[in-house]
C-alpha cells in the first residue's frame, strides 16, 4: 500500500483480538519497519470517551504516551463530555491523531467544545508532534524542543473542586534555561531543585490548557 500510495495513513488495530479491549500483541509490534503501519488504534475507547475516563480504562492512553512513541488514532463522540471538556482534552493530549464526531445535546457544552477545538487547532503542533511527558495522570506536558515552548494539560478527574498539583524535572523536559519564559498562574520553577512545579485550582471533571512561551531575551527588554 505504501509503495503505491506513500501518503496513505495506515492504522493498525489489534492483530489478534480484533475490536476487543485487550491487547495480546505489543503496541509497538512492526511499527517503524519499512512499509509498515503509521499509527495504532485507540484501544476501542471511542464509544464513550468520558465514560471510559471516569471508569479508568482511558488512563491506558496516558501510560501508552509515556512509554511508547507509536502515534495513536482515536475518533471520539463529543456527546459524551461535560462543559469542562475533560473527555475532549484527554484524548487530544494522549492521542496524536484525533477524530471527533457527535453533537452534545446541551448547547452550553457544545459551545465550550467549539472553543476547546479552536484552542486545540492553535496548539496542534504540540499535541501531534511534540514530546510527551507527565508529572502524574492529571498533568501532561507537550514540548516542542526546537522552540523550547511547552503546552500543559491539567485535569481534575474527581467529583470535587480541588487543587491539581505536581512537579517534573526541568532537565527531563529538555527546554532551554537560557531563555525567558512566560509562566502561567500556578506554574513556577524551583531553582534549587530544578523542578517545574504546578498547583492550580480546577473544577470537578474539568480540563485546563496552559502555555509556557519562551523568548531569546526578556520580553521587557525586547519591547
Amino acid at each position: 500500500m505504501h509503495d503505491r500510495h506513500p501518503d496513505v495513513i495506515i492504522e493498525m488495530h489489534n492483530m489478534v483480538a480484533g475490536r476487543q479491549d485487550i491487547r495480546p500483541t505489543p503496541v509497538y509490534y512492526k511499527y517503524g519497519l519499512p512499509g509498515s503501519y503509521d499509527e495504532t488504534w485507540g484501544f476501542e475507547l471511542m464509544g464513550g470517551p468520558l465514560k471510559y475516563l471516569r471508569e479508568g480504562q482511558a488512563l491506558s492512553l496516558y501510560y501508552h504516551a509515556l512509554g511508547c512513541n507509536v502515534p495513536v488514532y482515536v475518533h471520539i463522540d463529543l456527546a459524551d463530555d461535560t462543559i469542562g471538556c475533560p473527555g475532549l482534552w484527554w484524548y487530544a493530549s494522549t492521542c496524536r491523531h484525533l477524530g471527533i464526531g457527535g453533537t452534545h445535546p446541551d448547547p452550553a457544552v457544545a459551545e465550550a467544545q467549539k472553543a476547546a477545538m479552536k484552542r486545540y487547532r492553535s496548539l496542534k503542533p504540540f499535541f501531534a508532534e511534540g514530546d510527551f511527558y507527565g508529572a502524574n495522570e492529571e498533568i501532561h506536558f507537550h514540548v516542542l524542543p526546537e522552540r523550547s515552548d511547552v503546552a500543559i494539560n491539567l485535569f481534575n478527574l474527581s467529583d470535587r473542586f480541588r487543587t491539581v498539583s505536581g512537579e517534573i524535572s526541568i532537565d527531563a523536559l529538555g527546554i532551554d534555561l537560557d531563555r525567558w519564559y512566560d509562566h502561567p498562574r500556578g506554574v513556577r520553577y524551583d531553582h534549587s531543585s530544578r523542578m517545574l512545579q504546578i498547583a492550580r485550582d480546577v473544577p470537578p471533571w474539568s480540563a485546563e490548557v496552559l502555555e509556557m512561551t519562551s523568548y531569546q531575551v526578556s520580553p521587557a527588554a525586547g519591547s
